[in-house]
């Protein structure tokens, strides 16, 4: 994975364009209108044998004749002439192509693979990059280009679209056009021979033209690739995904539960529908961040209270209790037939004004962390002029303030009016909770993105020896499925419950007893998946069945729960059954780590049964193994754990300190790092003199993947992930895992006193260790304590011809010196 030369595709100074442009509907004709039309500022320049098509353009006959190398160049010719266009792109200096589709008869599947292999092959020594084949291309309105072949241009956003398919990246402009909406890029992928979504989603993620993406995808292929590179998106701006649900209903699990499983654990929101893709690139366009989940619902009318009320119950977001102050508020303002309760209820004869009051006061209220307006159209008030209020009311609130218009054209113009003031409109009370949910949803998947569950168990013991001891004869024969007493011998090693070991009765189960299905299941691209749901007759073929990915913790696993039909039967307002989720919890984990620990482990079905007074019981349990993969252990996931066997206690000057992975709970912890250090190491490390880093920069720094890229951080022995640390050390690891580029902060004071030895060693052993062949990075020259540190780890130290900074180089095949 990598954003290498990508900058050249999304942020071109010049470009080629190389095709026939004589025919007037012809691809390269549309493509070279479209980005002359576009208002692009720099130079554009045809490679074409027919001059006259290019009208006042200087033309080129061929690649290697161009004045300069193009950043970007775009190929519309025949596919079979690509690669050799991208080997001569290659020699004349240019680092991007964008491959558009031309009409052409389908290949067959080893001609397309082959042409995919020449394509790669042409482009590998240069690096170059490569979108399509078969992409309808690239709009980037800050800069005036339009390499597309869209019908319209776009006008500039804050919001970037990526898609997978040309007709629905089409109307997604078209629509947007007719609401104002702009975009900072729309891009289709194409066949992505070579850049992917992936690697948009990265790229996108630093791009600061880009506050939000939107995403179309049908499939992914590389699961880890992909989850990296969501995650690290998520963690800066808001990310939506529509991911169709397809044909694949009928597999089990269904391709569509684990991708919206794995899209929640990605901290994105996913829908799965035009209307609500459309939905959610308005409020990306239009709202303003969520501070809550609590909803105040203002209507003109006791029924459309009540039907919003219901879909955001049914949906399990709740209302906001407003405080006393308001209630009295309101009802002094409010004559006798007005509701200052939650929903409030206007009189139908209500004016203007008492919208814009109530609207204000729910508003000013720290419980109410948004507001949802119902006007149905009545004889008494006009509806714009309501509109007028409303916007008025809302401007400058901070807040969500949405709004549902029922009826049709008489309230048309009020829809207008909210709209251009940023109030986000709707037609029916549904449809607008049914937004106010999404946002709320990704709160919640944005919480999960946070979860960094640990590689080593920390709340049960784990007999290792045992576990493998259970499955070494599976394994040894080829793989099998384990016998009744290795498999108990296995979960047994797990403290997982057993009802044989009990004593429990095991045929059919007493009343009041839960039955449960537990399992793991694998999947050709997110690798292996944690399974829960209901158990007994009927459920191999039960819908109550969730879906998420490994590894999970305590949060994730309740969340993993609730998902379920017969986890929210165990909720209730005053926690009944508490004790049987964290029983649920712990037995979900223990599967976790089982198969955290156990890379030959493909499958497992456990049926078991929750009582009160005995917990989580296995009844029957059906174990397969096989032979471990290249893959082993937690690398099989598509999210790795946080590496807890990296955390390491050492010596320092006469007391004891923890060297760890850095986690997601230590934004606050590196906030104060930084404002420890004085303005020379602020300059040093972070090329700045600004001692508060933003938030989506801490982000950043403590969100990472422990992939590719890995940081520590040395803290005291208390290690309070809200203290400031001692100092913290990086490697951001490039793709093809050879190499690494190497960073370092120390607390000022802390400076001289062999911390930063000991922090650069820990990153070099860790990055030996993973076989990575160099350790490398820059020094200004001015950076005199770096120097001595980079020379005493026995770093090869070169200046560079700028003369202002020193690269430093570490073969890593050779031990350290001491």
């Amino acid at each position: 994975m990598t954003i290498r030369n990508l900058r050249f595709l999304f942020r071109p100074r010049s470009l080629a364009i190389v095709g026939s442009f004589g025919v007037a509907d012809s691809v390269g004709a549309v493509l070279l209108r479209n980005l002359r039309a576009g208002g692009f500022a720099g130079a554009i320049m045809p490679v074409t044998g027919d001059p006259p098509a290019a009208g006042a353009l200087t033309t080129y006959a061929s690649i290697g004749k161009l004045p300069a190398a193009p950043d970007l160049t775009v190929i519309c010719t025949a596919m079979a002439d690509v690669p050799r266009l991208i080997a001569e792109i290659g020699e004349r200096g240019g680092k991007a192509v964008l491959v558009g589709s031309p009409r052409r008869p389908a290949a067959s599947a080893d001609a397309e693979r082959r042409l995919r292999a020449r394509m790669l092959n042409a482009a590998r020594p240069q690096l170059i990059r490569i979108l399509g084949p078969a992409s309808a291309g690239l709009m980037l309105p800050h800069l005036g280009l339009n390499a597309s072949l869209s019908h319209v241009g776009v006008a500039p956003g804050r919001v970037a679209f990526v898609s997978q398919s040309a007709t629905l990246a089409s109307a997604v402009v078209d629509w947007a056009n007719a609401r104002r909406i702009g975009f900072s890029c729309v891009l289709h992928l194409g066949n992505n021979v070579d850049v992917d979504l992936a690697d948009v989603l990265d790229y996108l993620a630093g791009d600061s033209q880009t506050s939000s993406i939107v995403c179309h995808f049908d499939a992914v292929g590389n699961g880890r690739k992909f989850m990296s590179a969501a995650r690290a998106a998520a963690r800066n701006k808001p990310v939506l995904a529509l991911r169709p649900d397809g044909q694949a209903r009928q597999r089990v699990p269904a391709a569509a539960a684990v991708y919206a499983a794995a899209l929640s654990r990605a901290g994105t929101l996913r829908v799965a529908s035009t209307d609500n893709l459309f939905e959610g690139i308005e409020v990306l366009a239009r709202a303003q961040p969520l501070r809550g989940t609590r909803l105040t619902i203002i209507a003109n009318g006791t029924t459309p209270a009540r039907l919003a009320t219901d879909r955001l119950m049914r949906g399990g977001g709740g209302l906001a209790q407003l405080s006393p102050q308001t209630a009295a508020t309101l009802a002094a303002s409010f004559p006798v037939r007005a509701s200052a309760a939650n929903p409030i209820v206007l009189a139908a004869d209500s004016p203007p004004e008492r919208y814009a009051l109530a609207i204000g006061a729910a508003l000013a209220d720290s419980a109410s962390d948004a507001v949802l307006l119902i006007h149905v159209p009545t004889a008494f008030a006009s509806s714009s002029a309501i509109a007028a209020a409303v916007a008025q009311t809302a401007e400058g609130s901070g807040r969500n303030v949405l709004s549902c218009w029922l009826g049709g054209d008489s309230v048309a113009d009020a829809r207008r009016i909210a709209t251009a003031a940023g109030v986000l409109a709707y037609d029916t009370p549904e449809q607008a909770v049914g937004v106010f949910l999404g946002i709320v949803q990704y709160q919640r998947n944005q919480e999960l993105l946070l979860q960094a569950p640990p590689s080593q168990a920390t709340a049960f013991v784990v007999d290792l020896d045992a576990a493998r001891a259970a499955t070494a004869a599976a394994v040894a024969a080829g793989g099998r499925r384990l016998t009744g007493s290795e498999a108990e011998s296995l979960l047994a090693a797990y403290g997982i419950g057993l009802a044989s070991a009990s004593g429990g009765d095991t045929s059919a189960p007493p009343s009041g007893v839960r039955e449960l299905r537990l399992g793991v299941a694998g999947d050709a691209v997110f690798g292996p998946l944690i399974l829960f749901g209901q158990g007994g007759l009927g459920s191999a073929t039960s819908a109550d069945l969730a879906v998420a990915l490994p590894p999970l913790n305590s949060v994730l696993a309740r969340e993993l729960i609730g998902r379920t039909h017969v986890g929210q039967s165990l909720a209730g307002p005053d926690r009944p059954h508490e004790a049987d989720v964290e029983a649920l919890c712990l037995t979900l984990m223990q599967v976790s780590q089982l198969i955290t620990d156990l890379e030959e482990l493909s499958e497992l079905t456990l049926d078991a049964r929750l009582t009160s007074d005995s917990g989580v019981l296995v009844s029957h349990a059906a174990v397969t193994v096989t032979p471990p993969g290249r893959r082993r252990g937690w690398r099989r996931f598509a999210i790795r754990p946080y590496p807890k066997e990296l955390e390491e206690r050492v010596s320092w000057r006469g007391s004891e300190i923890l060297l760890r992975p850095i986690r997601p709970d230590d934004e606050i912890a590196i906030g104060r790092l930084v404002a420890s250090l004085d303005s020379e190491d602020l300059r040093h490390r972070f090329f700045m003199n600004l001692r508060q880093l933003p938030r989506a920069q801490l982000a950043r720094l403590t969100h990472i993947d422990y992939d590719r890229q890995m940081a520590f951080i040395a803290v005291d022995g208390q290690d309070d992930a809200g203290q400031t640390p001692l100092g913290e050390v990086r490697a951001a690891i490039n793709p093809d895992n050879r190499s690494a580029e190497f960073a370092i902060a120390l607390r000022s004071d802390l400076k001289g006193r062999g911390l930063g030895r000991i922090l650069t060693r820990k990153i070099i052993d860790y990055c030996r260790g993973r076989g990575i062949e160099e350790i490398c990075g820059e020094i200004e020259c001015s950076n005199m304590r770096m120097l001595r540190l980079a020379r005493g780890v026995g770093f090869a130290l070169r200046t560079l011809p700028d003369e202002s900074t020193v690269e430093f180089r570490l073969p890593l095949q050779r031990a350290t010196p001491a």
